[in-house]
């Protein structure tokens, strides 16, 4: 798939600038990309161009991340609940009214509060390495359970998980050694650039005290899943050491239909599984999330009277064609039906003239159109495009 561009801007939303990442055609289904710790929306880089071509992106970085403002804990209450407020106010001002979400780690417990909030707006989950069940919690949680409970006691340690080797480890930590040289170390440089601004640390360390209140959010999560039952599609590192597995495989306690891929990978699948992770979500994507047209649909119909020394090569292209003009990203709907007099009804549906234009340059089915006098007794009979005028021939 072509590259697309990628648009940067910066909107205040409740006194707050918020700087987001933008691609693709705002007409299209949307994709909300929520980061999560210690990143910013840098860590969808790839995927948002990768899809570009079919869906419309939004990756914001949260207050305290990334590019957004970065208020002292005085100024702004570090808190889940309020990043949830924010960035639904972000969607808001940009007029997404509906929506798929994307969430990563912290981007969990955002994306999940505004979907149980306003389940009506989320087209489509996807998580990856965002936890909703007790059973994605691993050891690593141990200290920041305790910090949660004793944060005098617990924040010199706590504050490890702050430094240059924490960061570097969330990277690397369970990636195969086969797949180590697809790291790029700037992530995690730039990752802990962001940490190390001052006053950073201690905006991290009031959102590590606060995470503990997500848990008491999951009950509503989990209604959420069991009353709504959202398309959703869970794409995890296996190996990861920070949400593990069995986080990833709880979602199907209430999403018995969840499509659920452990990859061979650790908690940032994208730096390792990126196109897989990209082909995984324009699948389940193309499935389950509608594509309104942007323009109204190309419907074409008509008949063909093959010579007779020529029906058995018509029969045989327009029968081989079927299969996979149905598999074509732009066709809606396409049928071919035999008579008994001899002639070819074709009936095809189109999302738009360029999508038509693509599929005529099949190389058989060129080969055909450019010798149609070859082929057939008179010019096709009643070829109509349903939306305009008579076609001459196949919409070619």
């Amino acid at each position: 798939m072509p590259k697309h561009s990628v648009r940067h801007a910066t909107l205040e939303v409740q006194g707050q600038h918020v700087f987001y990442r933008e691609a693709g055609d705002p007409a299209r289904p949307t994709l909300v990309l929520l980061h999560g710790f210690p990143s910013s929306s840098a860590m969808f880089r790839d995927l948002i161009t990768d899809l570009a071509d079919e869906y419309h992106l939004v990756a914001p970085d949260h207050i305290g991340f990334g590019q957004s403002a970065m208020p002292t804990t005085e100024e702004f209450d570090y808190s889940f609940d309020s990043l949830a407020a924010i960035t639904l106010g972000l969607l808001d001002a940009l007029g997404l009214d509906r929506f798929a979400l994307y969430i990563h780690d912290y981007g969990a417990p955002i994306g999940l509060r505004i979907a149980s909030r306003h389940p009506e707006r989320v087209t489509a989950l996807i998580s990856q390495s965002g936890n909703a069940y007790q059973e994605g919690f691993t050891p690593f949680w141990d200290l920041l359970f305790a910090h949660a409970k004793d944060r005098v006691a617990n924040e010199s340690a706590v504050r490890e998980l702050l430094t240059a080797s924490a960061t570097e480890w969330q990277h690397t930590h369970g990636v195969p050694d086969t797949l180590r040289a697809q790291l790029d170390p700037g992530a995690w440089m730039l990752d802990q650039a962001y940490l190390d601004r001052p006053g950073n640390n201690e905006i991290q360390l009031e959102l590590f005290w606060d995470y503990q209140f997500n848990l008491d959010g999951y009950p509503a999560f989990q209604e959420y899943f069991r009353t709504h039952q959202p398309p959703a599609l869970i794409a995890w590192g296996k190996n990861d050491e920070i949400f593990g597995p069995a986080g990833a495989e709880a979602f199907a306690r209430d999403l018995p239909d969840a499509e659920i891929h452990l990859l061979d990978a650790g908690h940032f699948a994208l730096e390792t599984h990126g196109p897989e992770i990209a082909a995984l979500i324009r699948d389940f994507l193309r499935r389950n999330v509608a594509k309104p047209p942007v323009h109204p649909p190309l419907s074409l119909y008509g008949f063909l009277r093959p010579k007779p020394e020529r029906v058995d090569d018509v029969r045989a292209l327009l029968t081989s064609l079927v299969a996979p003009t149905r598999q074509e990203e732009g066709n809606l709907d396409y049928h071919v039906h035999e008579h008994e007099d001899g002639r070819f009804f074709l009936y095809e549906v189109w999302r738009s003239q360029e999508d038509l234009d693509l599929h005529n340059q099949f190389p058989p089915l060129r080969a055909f159109l450019d010798h149609l006098d070859d082929y057939l007794v008179a010019a096709p009979e009643g070829y109509f495009n349903t939306m305009t005028s008579p076609h001459p021939s196949l919409g070619g």
